[in-house]
């Protein structure tokens, strides 16, 4: 059997060892650290006891989850997301994940937030602690290409690609008639809307 914890604390198996016989019985015992507590149990354990019997009838992997003292969430009943994510169109969401992000990119958002940290119409690879193991991401967006993505650690080495995308510019923002978007080596499709949602332009 295997164990994890989020958060900070331990897990203490009894009998000790990991590797049992089918129908065996352990008890998984776990113990917070100074200023946390320990919350429930989750994957093959189940219940907020910080004592919980396992039956061995296969193998098996529990978790203990922890939280800080007196920590509280952002925002209210978040969605869980898997990163890497993106998010495209208005609204307001919040998002939760435990995994971990390399670097986030945001435009057009009226309001960007991780784990309480203001990263409005930004590209960053350095985030706030995770409370609780865990980002919670509040987006708001007013626009149909309102963005917001998250890119995982499988992907932190950024191309040319990608880093064509992220130093792209486009001049003057906004225009009345005509605009100049330049330092892009490598597209898809280019597309230009007005401030209305209308498309303006498209180049593929």
């Amino acid at each position: 059997m295997s164990t994890n914890v989020t958060g900070s604390g331990s897990v203490v198996l009894n009998p000790s060892g990991g590797v049992y016989a089918s129908g065996a019985v352990v008890t998984a015992t776990a113990t917070a650290q100074s200023g946390w507590h320990f919350v429930n149990w989750t994957g093959s354990a189940s219940g907020t006891s910080s004592a919980v019997q396992v039956t061995m009838s296969s193998n098996k992997a529990i978790t203990a989850n922890f939280e800080v003292n007196g920590a509280t969430t952002p925002c209210a009943n978040p969605t869980p997301i898997s990163v890497s994510f993106s998010h495209d169109g208005s609204g307001s969401y919040c998002w939760v994940t435990s995994d971990d992000i390399s670097y986030i990119n945001s435009w057009n958002t009226t309001k960007l937030e991780i784990n309480g940290v203001d990263f409005k119409n930004l590209w960053a690879n350095s985030l706030p602690a995770k409370i609780n193991g865990k980002y919670y991401i509040t987006f708001e967006g007013s626009l149909g290409w309102s963005h917001f993505e998250a890119v995982g650690s499988a992907q932190k080495a950024i191309n040319a690609k990608d880093q064509a995308i992220v130093k792209m510019e486009i001049y003057p923002n906004p225009a009345s008639k005509n605009v100049t978007i330049s330092n892009i080596k490598f597209y898809n499709e280019i597309r230009v809307f007005n401030s209305s949602g209308t498309q303006m332009f498209v180049k593929k």
